[in-house]
């Protein structure tokens, strides 16, 4: 079991990584190649844009051909590689226009995490599934957790130009380190691919050497067969995904459709549609706005901004950790509204704040931060393993593309409000009461749903 979905644990490696080190860094390297923050709010939607495009795509595939999932994974990783080397060498033509590109390539990366939860489905019970599914967001979470810290002492490094364009700096540094990451566990990946099909065609060969030999002509039968056998299993050409052959007609997909959509509502599942746009739209505007109010509040730069994240990197992953373990004794359900309860009282808390931002102190600032992201953290696994229980095991793929896609719209949005809010005067409050605002819708429709998330 835990060969077959290392792989997931290495992507959510590699999403951390992302997460961590542009996180930190976007901001003071925007302004270093001279990008507003207009151009810093694009950046971030550029990102959530492009998953969102692809993540159907992803999904489809995932449904019908599991062998696709080799392929998905292998290509999501390469694109890692590709945009992690175009943000760091961004200084070397349009520096913002770049950074947006980079971005751009790294969101249709990262849109291969609904193959991710589905592939977890097919290779996971339903009884397990939230277990594993906490388990990569730990993984996720410890390196959220330790990149950040990373992306802090980048800034210790030296830095070296070429003529008047900076090549090493600690905002390229964390470029060339996301691109590294992509590389090393795509490599794993290959090789563990390659060593499983070499046990398999040794498995093969082990059988037919144990076929009694009744006579000659069955000898040759046995091992004909066995050899026909063998080729199918051990044949490269064998995982070649034909289009043709699984690409359905559009009636059949707009009926599939239909039924997705249908089934939708009457399990229940739009009410974690709902929870999950509320869910990242706050939590991107939390993550995004952070190195914004540590820059104007207190003059902070990316050594401290990869400090705090460390924080509450290393909170969230133990929330996670503690919900994974109550999960065992407590309904999700509860646990849910529990961790719900602290995101919403730090975005009020984080409202009330910015009603004086010259005022705001450093202790309580990281304090609200703190609780904030222990309710955000810990919500993760029960939001995702709720849904991944109510919902039909065979079209997993599609309604985790879907809730990806609905998640992927909320980051677009929330990264456009903080562009647009940090540009003109008071918008710190605007964003702060919208934000709050969308959390409360969730929390009448939570209520009328309560009965049926006994599960």
């Amino acid at each position: 079991m835990a060969s077959k979905v290392s792989v997931v644990f290495g992507l959510a490696f590699v999403e951390g990584m992302d997460q961590g080190l542009v996180t930190s860094s976007l901001n003071s390297f925007m302004a270093d190649v001279g990008g507003s923050r207009r151009m810093y709010g694009n950046a971030i939607a550029a990102f959530y844009l492009t998953r969102l495009c692809g993540l159907p795509v992803y999904g489809w595939l995932a449904d019908h051909n599991t062998h696709t999932f080799e392929r998905i994974f292998a290509c999501a990783l390469f694109l890692g590689i590709i945009g992690s080397l175009v943000y760091s060498l961004a200084p070397f033509g349009k520096g913002p226009e770049l950074i947006v590109l980079s971005r751009a390539i790294l969101g249709l990366a990262s849109a291969n995490s609904a193959a991710e939860v589905a592939y977890l489905a097919f290779n996971v019970s339903t009884k397990e599934r939230t277990k594993f599914i906490g388990l990569r967001e730990m993984v996720f979470t410890m390196t959220i957790t330790v990149s950040p810290v990373c992306s802090a002492l980048f800034v210790m490094l030296p830095e070296e130009s070429i003529g008047k364009y900076l090549f090493l700096s600690s905002s390229t540094y964390c470029g060339y380190a996301l691109a590294l990451s992509n590389f090393v566990v795509l490599a794993y990946f290959i090789l563990s691919k390659k060593y499983a099909r070499n046990r398999a065609c040794e498995a093969e060969e082990h059988e037919r050497s144990a076929i009694p030999l009744l006579s000659d002509g069955a000898e040759s039968l046995s091992a004909a067969a066995v050899q026909g056998e063998s080729a199918t299993t051990c044949s490269p050409g064998e995982r070649t995904l034909s289009l043709d052959t699984h690409v359905d007609s559009l009636e059949e997909e707009h009926d599939s459709i239909m039924n997705l959509l249908k089934n939708i509502r009457e399990s229940g599942a739009w009410l974690f549609f709902l929870t999950s746009f509320q869910n990242n739209f706050n939590q991107q505007v939390v993550q995004w706005a952070t190195p914004i109010i540590v820059l104007d509040s207190f003059g902070w730069g990316q050594a401290e901004v990869g400090y705090i994240f460390f924080a509450v990197g290393l909170a969230g992953f133990s929330a996670i950790s503690i919900v994974v373990r109550l999960n065992r004794f407590i309904k999700d359900r509860v646990l849910f509204l529990a961790c719900q309860s602290l995101v919403g009282l730090g975005v009020l808390l984080m409202l009330l704040q910015s009603y004086d931002a010259r005022q705001r102190s450093k202790a309580s600032l990281l304090l609200v931060l703190l609780f904030y992201w222990i309710g955000a953290f810990g919500q993760i696994p029960t939001n995702i393993g709720l849904f991944s229980k109510i919902v039909d095991r065979q079209m997993q793929g599609k309604y985790h593309a879907l809730l990806q896609m609905c998640m992927a719209s909320s980051r677009m949005v929330a990264g456009l409000m903080v562009g647009v809010c940090y540009s003109v005067e008071n918008g710190e409050n605007m964003l702060w009461m919208l934000t709050l605002f969308i959390w409360g819708i969730q929390i009448p429709f939570v209520s009328c749903m309560w009965n049926k998330l006994d599960i």
